[in-house]
């Protein structure tokens, strides 16, 4: 079973792929027996199965076979659906497939699970700007600001932040400037 670790204040936190890789399963099974019996658990499928295929999924996005990529993060997506990571997989190859309508409703699903990942709301803001809809990139910038409590590492991100706030006003003024 891939848990969270938790790091001391002096140790160097993890790289955002060694994070990822052992936060596959943020959602504990207990909570996920409330809801019901999750395919994973009907099929037999271990945790340490299921954290395979994920690193084999992250390698096809890695390695550009988006339409692999995209197979794999929706069978993940399927096996065990409270996985925030799985969602945002799924979310990230169909971006990089030119999907980024449907991106941006897999990476809502991810954000929904888990509001507190810095990288959801920055990929779903490409997802907008990508789509030609900067307002809406500005409304999750401002949901992103408002979990800023929440969000660990985005005293750490504050100059992503501000790149995003550059893109999305050069967004907004290409926008403003097409219309007049």
């Amino acid at each position: 079973m891939v848990t969270r670790r938790v790091h001391k204040q002096k140790q160097k936190p993890p790289s955002y792929r060694q994070q990822r890789l052992r936060d596959v399963n943020l959602f504990p099974k207990a909570q996920a027996k409330l809801l019901g019996e999750i395919p994973q658990d009907l099929l037999g499928i271990s945790d340490d199965q299921l954290s395979g295929m994920y690193q084999v999924a992250w390698t096809f996005l890695e390695t550009q076979e988006t339409a692999d990529a995209v197979r794999s993060f929706t069978l993940l997506c399927h096996l065990h659906p409270y996985v925030s990571d799985f969602w945002f997989g799924l979310g990230k190859a169909l971006r990089e497939c030119g999907e980024a309508e449907d991106a941006l409703s897999m990476l809502l699903v991810a954000e929904t699970i888990d509001p507190t990942r810095f990288e959801f709301y920055e990929e779903e803001i490409e997802c907008c700007l990508q789509m030609g809809r900067p307002k809406e990139a500005d409304h999750i910038l401002h949901r992103l600001y408002a979990h800023r409590r929440s969000i660990a590492a985005f005293s750490d991100m504050v100059r992503e932040y501000h790149q995003l706030e550059e893109k999305i006003a050069l967004s907004l003024k290409d926008l403003s400037s097409s219309t007049l």
